[in-house]
Parts: structure tokens; sequence; C-alpha cells
């Protein structure tokens, strides 16, 4: 899978570190707290997009999600909140290392692609043929992941209704 430019939501990491001993623990911790973090290990990912499929087939837009992660991701009541809708129904889970997409048309997308990946979800609206911010929640209405797109330099042509997917 080709990597391109993404920005993520994930947090403040470039926070400077200028409190010594104890209070740096302290608050390190009140800000994990504060900030709802729980020790986790999986790490769900937006992956791949398909948003302008060949002869404007918008029926085939779909998300891939990747758990990157170590253990199983429980996405109950995680959510789309931009580009697209869907809120996870209980009991959908993502293994580690597994790939699953979201898709506007489930009919449409086993036609082209069979039964790989797993769908989980279909989703309702459009993504933008030329930019879209997408944006993934866990069940708090966390970030979790976030892709800003676009159809321009430094973007590739290809997933511009050429056949390939971002």
């Amino acid at each position: 899978m080709l990597a391109y430019p993404r920005d993520s939501v994930r947090g403040s990491a470039a926070r400077p570190i200028r409190l010594a001993g104890g209070i740096l623990v302290v608050w390190l911790f009140c800000d994990a707290l504060l900030r709802g973090a729980e020790p986790s290990t999986h790490r769900v990912v937006i992956n791949e997009i398909m948003y302008h499929a060949p002869d404007d087939r918008d029926d085939l837009q779909f998300v891939e999600l990747f758990n990157a992660g170590d253990a199983a991701a429980d996405l109950s009541g995680w959510s789309f909140s931009k580009g697209v809708k869907l809120v996870f129904p209980a009991r959908t889970a993502l293994a580690p290392g597994e790939y699953a997409v979201v898709c506007r048309s489930t009919k449409a997308f086993r036609a082209l692609y069979q039964t790989q990946p797993r769908i989980i979800g279909e989703f309702t609206g459009r993504l933008s043929h030329s930019d879209e911010r997408i944006e993934l929640l866990d069940a708090r209405g966390q970030p979790v992941d976030s892709v800003k797109y676009g159809d321009r330099n430094p973007w590739p042509m290809g997933p511009d209704g050429y056949s390939l997917s971002l």
C-alpha cells in the first residue's frame, strides 16, 4: 500500500516538557485522565479510500479501515462524522491485523470485489470527487483518525476517476 499525505488528530505530541521529577509524572497522569486516554493496544486507521471510481460510479465508493494494533478493537458506537455518516452497531469488532470496509453500496461492492475485505457497514452520504475530510470517532466522540484528501498535487491523479483507490 502506498502512503500518501495525511494528517492526524491523535493528540498533541509536540508538548514541551519542562517539569521536573514527580511533578512531570503527575502532570502526564492528569493530562491522560482529562483527555480520556486509556491503555490500548489497538490502532485503527483509515487505510484506503475510493472516492471517485471510474465512470463516476459513486456506488463503488468505500473507506477501508485497518487495525494495526495487537489487540481486537471494539468499534461499537464508533462513527464517521465528516465526509460520510455511519455509526457502527454493537458487537462490531476489528481483529488485530484485519482490514474491513464501509461502503456506499454493499451490493455494488460485493459484485466487484466479492468477499474481501469484510464489509462492516454501509454509509450514507457521498465522498467528494475533489477534496474531503474523513473523520473516524470512537464511542466517546473522540477522534481516532482523520484524512483530508484532494485531487491536486501532492495527491496522485489515479484515484480521481482512473480506477485506483487512494
